[in-house]
Parts: structure tokens; C-alpha cells; sequence
């Protein structure tokens, strides 16, 4: 472990750890009720500044082992308020290496952890996010925008199922055209082909207009899920 990333877990860890939250590397996660919220580390190629990426990811969502590995994250703390998108320090003054990183956590303690102390259900998370992707001038659910966190929890509380088909059948369409291109490798065509099955499957439940269907559709993904997760949490402090 490199000394900027064992600074940051010693300041970091102290706060989110008591939560349920676990580390691996520059990652670090915890699943509670239907969603994973997570958070991660990375840096400049320059080595002179930091930035976190965070997510809350309904566990219907089609997750995956590289997604956990390389870590869940698609928002950046520049997205909550007052928040900014990379964090600089002078990498040969260990002083100012300290305090970015303190300045960094402290932020996140303050804004990142009741944010997620607001999201730990999709049935919670729905309207925080909404929120969020909104202050940011990004639009939820409508015709020319899907975003995908807000279509699967969409997809959990039984909401806008015909924005969330609509998006099921686009990512499918997208997916399927890199089966087997040229620069695929073993694992990610089977990575896509299951991807390809759960989200046929969905589809296929979401046109039956069954909701006990889709619902047992949901089970199966969250229970596929959190099968995943676990191995990561139990491997992880």
C-alpha cells in the first residue's frame, strides 16, 4: 500500500468503518436493504491532486465482479453542494498531503455520509437522487434522458415502467453489438451474454404486465447481487 493511500484509510476508515462500510484498495462499499452505496479514491496521473466518486445502486441493477473490483462510482463530490471535482496538494510537502486528504474526508463526512445516511433504500434514495441529478441540471426519466441508477430503482418501486423498458431494450441493443467484436476477450462475452439474459428476462416480465412476475424478476437480481457483494464484504475490513 502506497503512503497516500494508507494516509487517506487512516483517516477515512475511522468514520465510514463503524457504518458497515468496507475497504479494498482504493474502494470501499456496504450494502443496506435494496441498494450498495460506495465510494472511491483515485488521483492524478500528475500526483498532485485526489478526487472520490460515489454511488447508491439499487441491488436489481445488473452488478458485476470488474464493477466491484474497480470500484462503483459515477457521481464525484463536485455534484454535492459546495463540493468541487478534484482536491490539489503539493506531493513533496507531506504536510499539505495531509491536509488535502483532511480537507477531502471532512467533506465527505459532512455532506457525502448524510447523503447516504438519506439513501439507504431505494424506496429513500428515489427522490434524494432526483434531487441530485436535478441541482446538477441533469434530467431524470424523460423522453431523452435515462439516467440508469434512477431507472433501476424506478424499476424496484414499480415507477415509470415505460421509461424503464424503453432504457432496458436500448442497453440491449447497445450490448448485443459487442458480442464478439474483434477486441473482445472470453470474459466479456460472457460478462455481456449474462448481462444480455438478466435484462432479456426483465424485458420479457415487464411486457407480461404480470407484477408477480417482475417482481420475482426483482428477487432474483437483488439475491444475485448481493451474492456478489457479500464475497467482497466478507473479504474486506
Amino acid at each position: 500500500m502506497d503512503t497516500f493511500l494508507k494516509q487517506y484509510k487512516e483517516i477515512v476508515k475511522p468514520i465510514f468503518a463503524p457504518l458497515g462500510f468496507k475497504f479494498k484498495g482504493q474502494n470501499c462499499l456496504r450494502v443496506t436493504n435494496d441498494v450498495v452505496q460506495s465510494f472511491c479514491l483515485s488521483r492524478s496521473r500528475w500526483g498532485r491532486a485526489c478526487r472520490v466518486t460515489f454511488d447508491v445502486l439499487p441491488l436489481c441493477a445488473p452488478i458485476d465482479s470488474p464493477m466491484v473490483r474497480q470500484g462503483i462510482g459515477i457521481y464525484d463530490l463536485s455534484n454535492l453542494p459546495s463540493g468541487k471535482d478534484w482536491w490539489e496538494y503539493a506531493p513533496d510537502s507531506p504536510a499539505d498531503v495531509e491536509g488535502c486528504i483532511r480537507d477531502m474526508v471532512g467533506f465527505m463526512e459532512r455532506n457525502l455520509l448524510p447523503f447516504f445516511q438519506k439513501t439507504e433504500s431505494c424506496q429513500e434514495a428515489y427522490p434524494v437522487l432526483c434531487k441530485l441529478l436535478n441541482d446538477n441540471g441533469i434530467l431524470v426519466l424523460d423522453d431523452d434522458c435515462w439516467q440508469e441508477d434512477a431507472c433501476y430503482i424506478a424499476l424496484k418501486r414499480g415507477e415509470k415502467l415505460d421509461v424503464v423498458l424503453d432504457f432496458l431494450r436500448s442497453g440491449v441493443e447497445v450490448w448485443a453489438k459487442r458480442l464478439n467484436a474483434e477486441d473482445s476477450t472470453p470474459e466479456s462475452d460472457q460478462l455481456i451474454q449474462s448481462f444480455l439474459t438478466t435484462e432479456r428476462s426483465c424485458i420479457a416480465a415487464i411486457e407480461s404486465g404480470d407484477k408477480n412476475r417482475l417482481q420475482e424478476e426483482i428477487l432474483k437480481r437483488e439475491a444475485r447481487s448481493a451474492s456478489l457483494l457479500k464475497d467482497f464484504i466478507i473479504k474486506n475490513v
